[in-house]
């Protein structure tokens, strides 16, 4: 499990936008913007 420190945003920032030129859904389960909510939600 990983805790609150484990959150790297700079990775978080290069898979977002990698994942917003594949066409990957910004919202919902497997969106870009889940594991940053997931983070801040624990």
């Amino acid at each position: 499990m990983q805790t609150p420190t484990d959150f790297n945003f700079e990775d978080f920032q290069k898979e977002a936008i990698k994942g917003l030129y594949s066409g990957k859904p910004l919202t919902g389960e497997d969106g870009i913007f889940a594991p940053m909510l997931k983070h801040f939600l624990e």
